[in-house]
This record gives structure tokens, C-alpha cells and sequence, in this order.
């Protein structure tokens, strides 16, 4: 499993000789901006703990599969509670005592404290016994922003790891190998999102997890028909605009959820005018669509011809 990030080749060497070793530091901090690739470092080290293998992380044993997923037993995630901005002191007692039961699948524990910027004083403090005499079993990961927002005490007992922003060109040229895209393109997601690696990963995992969902989108479309408005309508298939195989995959989800809801309307004896029309409109929508069409075009007419 090769080091997720782009760049970042100080972090690379040190931690490459870290695992070589089999010493991992038992208090870590990992320091960078928002989209700086955090997140994917500490998942990186969480399975490089748990790892079986002689090599670690794998990537391919039941604990690395079970900590890619975020089930594993042995790995606890604390970060504010919802609508709290902070992680609580409570929060941290919890964890303390969480830390002293033994582990039950891997040899370590790991308690990755995200957002640990948002730490008080008193949290602090109260973790820092740990931080002082920890179970040799234990790894902390702590993530933050900036470290400026820790107390000295709590910093002197972590390794930081610090993320600094590759240039536009490595960047560029690590996303275009990893999501199987030109550099010209990757460059320009990377310039549409502040330069940010995660920011660009993410918006485009979302994109796709949307283009897979093609028949959840057509449920909400016409689950949308009757009571949204136009602009509903084209939202839920603003994803689809420049893609014409899920367009189609839409468009015939679409048709076989409205001919479902025509049979059953009539067997009940209720009307079908309205919905028979709709799959009209989806057939020409159809027929249109494997021309050369412009697909936001297409969609604007189709959500017309919907709420006519």
C-alpha cells in the first residue's frame, strides 16, 4: 500500500522509517489545512498500526480492509458532537477510560481525535496524563489545523507530522494517476478548489457516487414531479450534464418507474393522463439524448414538459 499524498516527501521519508522499524511513535499529530490530506494520513497510519503483515500497511489483511472501512474494533473516532463546536471534556474522560481495555482484534488501540484544535485547556489536561504514561498498546493521532492551538505540555509528548501543499504540477500529476484523468484536467479541478488534493477527491467521489445512483435519482425525480418546482427537478439531475451514459440510465429508470405507477393507477381505477404523458416526454427525452443534444437543454425540457 504506497503512501497516499501527493508530495510531502520529508513525512514520506519519516514515516517510511518509522514502519521500518515497527517503532510507531505512541502520540502523533498530523498538521495541515483543510483538504491538505489529514484524514487520509491518519487512515494511512491507523492501518499501518493494525496492519498483519510483515509489510505494513498491506492493504489486503482483515484489519487494514477493516480500518479502510471504519469498523475495526481496536479504532475509536472522536471529534465535537453534533451541533458542538468543540469536543467535549466529557468526550475525553470517556476516551481515557476507553484506553486502558485491552484491544480485541489487532496488537494496538488507536484513538484518532479529529479537529483536535477544538481541545480546551481543560480537555488538555485531561488527556495529557495518557499522553504521559500510555499503555504501550495505545496510538494516539491527533489532527489539527495548527499546532499553535496546543499546549506545550501536549506537544512535547507527539511526533508532528506537518502536510505542506505540493506544487500545482505534482498534484496535478498524482490526481490524474490516481482518477484516471488528463493533467490538463486535473489542473483545472485543482485551480476550480484552491489547490486543495482532498477538496478535489472528494467532489469527485461525490460526483461519481451520484452517476451510480442513477435509479435513486430518477425515484427522487418523480417523487419530485407532482410537488417541487422546475428548479427541484433540474437540481436532482444537475449532476447528469456531461454524462451521457448516465443520463440514459436515468432517463430509463425513469420510464420503468412511471410505466410501474401507470399499471398501478389503473388497476385502481385512478387516472393516468398525466403520468402517461410524463413518459412521453421521457421517451423523447430518450430518443433526443443519444443525438448530439446538449444535455442541460435536455434536462430544461424535460422538467418543463413535467410540471406542464
Amino acid at each position: 500500500m504506497r503512501f497516499p499524498l501527493a508530495g510531502n516527501e520529508g513525512v514520506k521519508t519519516a514515516l517510511e522509517q518509522v514502519l521500518c522499524s515497527g517503532r510507531i511513535p505512541h502520540a502523533i499529530i498530523i498538521e495541515g489545512e483543510q483538504g491538505s490530506g489529514k484524514s487520509t494520513l491518519a487512515q494511512y497510519i491507523i492501518a499501518s498500526c493494525l496492519c498483519e503483515s510483515k509489510d505494513v500497511p498491506c492493504g489486503k489483511c482483515n484489519n487494514c480492509h477493516l480500518a479502510q472501512v471504519g469498523t475495526h474494533p481496536d479504532v475509536f473516532y472522536i471529534a465535537p458532537e453534533e451541533k458542538k463546536k468543540n469536543i467535549g471534556v466529557d468526550q475525553i474522560r470517556k476516551m481515557r477510560e476507553q484506553v486502558y481495555i485491552r484491544p480485541q482484534m489487532s496488537n494496538r488501540k488507536v484513538f484518532n481525535i479529529d479537529f483536535a484544535d477544538t481541545l480546551s485547556s481543560q480537555s488538555q489536561n485531561t488527556i495529557l496524563k495518557v499522553l504521559e504514561e500510555p499503555p504501550g498498546d495505545v496510538v494516539f493521532i491527533l489532527q489539527v489545523n495548527s499546532r499553535a492551538s496546543l499546549l506545550p505540555t501536549v506537544l512535547s509528548r507527539c511526533v508532528t507530522y506537518t502536510l505542506t501543499e505540493p506544487s500545482l504540477e505534482v498534484a496535478a500529476d498524482y490526481i490524474a494517476e490516481l482518477k484516471d484523468i488528463s493533467v490538463s484536467e486535473a489542473k483545472q479541478l485543482l485551480r476550480e478548489n484552491g489547490l486543495q488534493i482532498g477538496n478535489v477527491i472528494s467532489r469527485m467521489d461525490k460526483k461519481k457516487k451520484n452517476k451510480n445512483n442513477t435509479y435513486g435519482m430518477a425515484t427522487e425525480y418523480f417523487q419530485c414531479a407532482d410537488f417541487g418546482s422546475m428548479y427541484d427537478l433540474l437540481t436532482i439531475t444537475l449532476p447528469l450534464e456531461k454524462e451521457r451514459v448516465a443520463t440514459e440510465e436515468f432517463l430509463s429508470h425513469l420510464s420503468y418507474i412511471l410505466l410501474c405507477d401507470i399499471k398501478e393507477k389503473a388497476q385502481k381505477g385512478e387516472s393516468v393522463k398525466k403520468n402517461t404523458q410524463r413518459y412521453d416526454c421521457v421517451k423523447e427525452a430518450r430518443t433526443l439524448s443519444q443525438g448530439n443534444i446538449n444535455l442541460p437543454l435536455l434536462f430544461s425540457k424535460l422538467a418543463a414538459d413535467f410540471k406542464l
